[in-house]
Parts: structure tokens; sequence; C-alpha cells
């Protein structure tokens, strides 16, 4: 789908969705064509320049006048969510600052990016990555690979990169995956507890040092006065964002792009819609016999005598993940990692929606239309 050449009274949406989630829109096309420099509206209907020629691009990015910081008046923000980090203090640092502060935080970042530091870290990453692959394998198919391996590699890459405790690693990931999670307010829990914990984590380092970025910094910068605490923790929380959601979306879409190239593209993801209440209802539920491993449930297939399977005779017990608790930890962990692969699939406008509360045979036929 392209999209239509404005006429001279009107003004194209900017950005414009992609209909391939790893190719830019072709709707773009027209921008090029008509030369180097086009009016568009962004979300909040302000109209701005958008700057597609080569040549002008440079000129504009060399241009000292021209600034990052959102907290400049008229800054073209693409949405709502990045209007409002202007709000959340990650801009201090980095991505939201222009020289000569932006060189000066770079800087101190620097030696902890060697190649030296990076040739270093590199066994401990590739134990990250058989080890998640390994699980899969163990699993069976068929298998998430957002959840079981997108999601949980670069987030305890991260983990290694910073100087996280081995230890806290497992409890550190669920509220990393959480960042993501479709639910503004469990992402914004997600980023409270992780805010509180690398605060928590400087302040352990500082009197008991181990080896990591923070630990870097923490010698280098925050010793000499010259970065504080505050900061470090931004810094830590950027790190995590941008370097899980990133590499996440990169390794997702790499499986379909190495798909697409091999003439077998994922041409549809189905998503089966059920509230937590009745996934905690049809799980916890479930009974498996030690005897025979019949399943059964104490709502939708009783057995005559409650505990006691119909078949064998044997004695019923709840599996430990089909605990309500585990069940709903699971449900928890799962939500972000779904989210980023809705809305993966969403973007492609390869996404079809089932309500799970329909019969088997209409989930079936809708599935199958």
């Amino acid at each position: 789908m392209s999209t239509p050449a404005a006429t001279p009274d009107e003004t194209l949406a900017f950005p414009i969705g992609r209909q391939c989630p790893y190719r830019p829109s072709a709707g773009y096309d027209a921008f090029r064509a008509d030369g180097p420099l086009s009016r568009v509206r962004l979300y909040d209907g302000r109209e701005v320049w958008l700057v597609t020629g080569y040549a002008e691009a440079r000129a504009l990015l060399a241009d000292r006048r021209v600034s990052i910081n959102p907290r400049v008046a008229g800054f073209p923000a693409l949405s709502a969510e990045m209007a409002e980090l202007e709000t959340t203090g990650y801009t201090d640092v980095l991505i939201g600052v222009d020289p000569p502060l932006h060189t000066r935080q770079r800087a101190m970042l620097i030696p902890s990016f060697s190649v030296r530091r990076m040739n270093a870290l590199r066994p401990a990453i590739q134990d990250i990555v058989d080890q998640r692959i390994d699980a899969m394998l163990a699993a069976g198919p068929p298998t998430d690979l957002v959840a079981g391996f997108a999601l949980p590699v670069p987030s305890m890459a991260v983990c290694v990169l910073l100087g996280v405790p081995y230890e806290d690693r497992a409890a550190f990931e669920g509220p990393a995956r959480g960042l993501f999670d479709a639910d503004p307010e469990r992402a914004g829990e997600a980023m409270a507890a992780l805010t509180d914990y690398f605060g928590q984590l400087v302040r352990a380092k500082e009197s008991n040092p181990g080896t990591g970025l923070l630990d870097d910094l923490i010698a280098e910068q925050v010793r000499k006065g010259t970065l504080s605490r505050d900061e470090l923790v931004l810094y830590a929380m950027l790190m995590l964002i941008a370097g899980q959601d990133t590499t996440a979306n990169v390794i997702s879409l790499a499986l379909d792009a190495l798909l697409f190239d091999l003439g077998t593209p994922i041409d549809r993801a189905i998503d089966l819609v059920l509230p937590d209440a009745e996934v905690l209802r049809r799980l916890a539920g479930r009974r498996t016999c030690r005897g025979c491993g019949r399943t059964w449930h104490t709502e939708f297939a009783a057995p005559a005598c409650p505990n006691v399977c119909d078949r064998c005779g044997g004695e019923l017990f709840q599996r430990h993940d089909d605990n309500p608790d585990r069940i709903t930890a699971g449900l928890q962990s799962y939500r972000p990692a779904a989210a980023a692969t809705l809305s993966h699939y969403r973007a492609s406008g390869k996404l079809t929606s089932i309500d799970a509360t329909l019969t088997p045979a209409e989930v079936t036929a809708k599935a199958l239309a």
C-alpha cells in the first residue's frame, strides 16, 4: 500500500506506518520524488519540514543550531509517547542533550566500550546465547523465539555489561521485560522497580566494587564528583532500555527476514485473546493422574470421584505450574514478551486476534478463515 500524493492544500501525516516491518514504507518514495524538503503533519497537528535530500540532511545535522533536546521550544516529537519522555529524566543523558554536554557524557563511556573490553565479554555473552538455545531445544517444539530468546538474551547481556551480580539476574529479568509491557501501569511499575534496584546496586558497589560499566563510572566519575548517583542510575536505565528493545527487535526481525529470503515468509500470526481471570480459571483447575497421566479438570472435565482418576483409579494432583501463584507470575512475565511479538506482527498487517472464550470449533473456524 502506498501513500497518496498530497494536494497543494494538505500535508501528509508523519511518520508513515510500515507495511513490512524490516523495510521503510513505500509511502516515503513520494517524499523523495518531490524534492529534498516536504511539509508533513505530526501526531499533534503541527506541521514541520521533512528533509529527504542527502546533501541537505548532512548540512542540517552539522548545523549547531539544530538540537536533540526535547525541551527546546518546537521540538518535533513524533508521538505522544516520545513527548512524554521529557518528564522522565531519561532524556537528560546522551539521547536528549547537545554538545558540549553530550560530548562529556559520551567520553565517560568510551573506555568501557573498547574493543578489548568487548572481546573480554564475548565468552559470557556466548554462554547466555548457548543457555537460551539449549533451553528451547530441551523444551521441544513449539517455541516462542521472542519470549525464549530475543528478549532474555539482550537483557542478560546488559546485566553482564553493567555488572549486575549473577545472583540478581533471575529477579532482574522479569522487571526488565516489564518495561515494554503494553499496559502503561505495569510498564510504569517495572520502571520504578528497576530504578530503585539500580539505586541500591550503585550504593552497594560503592562499598563493594565489582566489574562492569557501573563500577567503572563509580570509580572514575562518581567518586570524583563529575557524575551523581542519580545520573548513574539514568545511565543504567538508558543502557537497559536501548540495548534490550533494539536488540530484541533485531533478533525477531532477522527470523522474518531469513524466512522471507528463503521463500517461506510468515504470512499470518494468530493471537488468542483471553482475560487473565479466565486463564487462571482454566489452568488452575487442571488435575493430572499420577498413574496414567490423563488430565482432568475440576470444572470442565471432573472425575466421578474427586481427586481419583476414572480411568485407572490413580491419585489426581495439581502440577506445580498449575498453581495459581505460578500462573499469575507467568502471566506477568508473558504479557511484555507477548506485547513485543504482537506489536511486530500488528505493524506488518499479519496479526489476527481471536476471542478465545468462544468454543473450540468457533476458534478453529476463525483461525482457518
